[in-house]
């Protein structure tokens, strides 16, 4: 079974389907958002992950709000258990805006909730294989050739 998550705002700029051509080759499927786990974590939720900031710093964020599981493969079903466990035990909680609260480290910009744990479960696990944004999603709606586009965010 396919897991894929899509915010309300991505829209397909061609053939919708062509997301399940892509999750046939990758199990779990991921994409950079730019950013640094350890620039939108808070101190718990790295602590919980048992990760510091200066390993963080090195390891990508992903986009929550576009991705795919295929609960047919155990890493993403751990994936998954651990992205669930961490909203469950309070990971989720923190500020869209920088916080001195969620961490006085001055590389901290603020916390990204769910996606900062995605991001974390996702490392624990070993997936090496996050994509570069520019392979299916963009946030410049002018670009039509795009599989997926972030529109109005």
């Amino acid at each position: 079974m396919l897991f894929r998550s899509m915010d309300c705002s991505i829209i397909s700029s061609s053939e919708p389907n062509r997301i399940n051509d892509i999750m046939n080759i990758h199990p779990h499927y991921f994409i950079k958002n730019g950013a640094s786990i350890g620039e939108e974590t808070n101190d718990f939720t790295l602590k919980y992950f048992n990760v510091s900031r200066d390993e963080a710093m090195m390891i990508p964020q992903v986009c929550s709000g576009f991705f795919g599981l295929d609960f047919n493969d155990p890493i993403s079903i751990r994936i998954f258990h651990d992205w669930k466990h961490a909203s469950i035990n309070g990971c989720f909680k923190g500020n869209r805006i920088h916080d001195r609260k969620d961490s006085k480290d001055p590389r901290f910009l603020y916390h990204r909730q769910d996606q900062s744990s995605l991001s974390l479960a996702i490392y624990k696990n070993g997936v090496k294989d996050v994509h570069e944004m520019s392979d299916s999603l963009t946030y410049d709606y002018k670009n039509k050739t795009d599989l997926f586009i972030c529109w109005g965010m």
